[in-house]
């Protein structure tokens, strides 16, 4: 009968073990998702969908400064340099996912800057995008 009873709460004790090392991993996941949806939401409220369902970062009410610090931190400037080295579809995508005059500005000029180094040998495809993903 003991050896009953001792197998019977070994078992106890490592279902408890289990089961709170299981709450716990969740309950982290839980906090670090919710801490990096407060980091997003500061810029969260610039982005709208337009009618074909993409998101575009609109910042056309901020200042220059605020403009391109909400640039900085989206996952739009990612994905735009993605397009590298088209040129061409990455001014599309500046005309269709940005709206605000002052940063489409310095993005526009900024690729075409970029581009005509690129071009001519000045700088090499790293420079380049490290060129594009430093614009201030």
């Amino acid at each position: 009968m003991d050896k009953g009873l001792f197998t019977f709460l070994f078992i106890g004790l490592i279902a408890i073990y289990l089961s709170t090392n299981f709450i716990g991993s969740l309950q982290e996941d839980v906090d670090k998702e919710s801490g990096s949806y407060n980091k997003k939401s500061e810029y969260e409220q610039y982005y709208s969908v337009d009618i074909v369902g993409d998101r575009v970062l609109n910042v056309q009410e901020l200042d220059t400064k605020k403009q391109l610090e909400a640039w900085n931190k989206s996952e739009l400037k990612e994905e735009l340099l993605e397009l590298f080295p088209d040129f061409e579809g990455m001014k599309r995508y500046i005309n269709g996912k940005i709206i605000g005059d002052a940063l489409q500005t310095k993005l526009l000029e900024r690729i075409d800057s970029v581009e005509i180094q690129f071009l001519s040998g000045t700088l090499n495809g790293e420079q380049s995008k490290a060129k594009l993903k430093s614009i201030e």
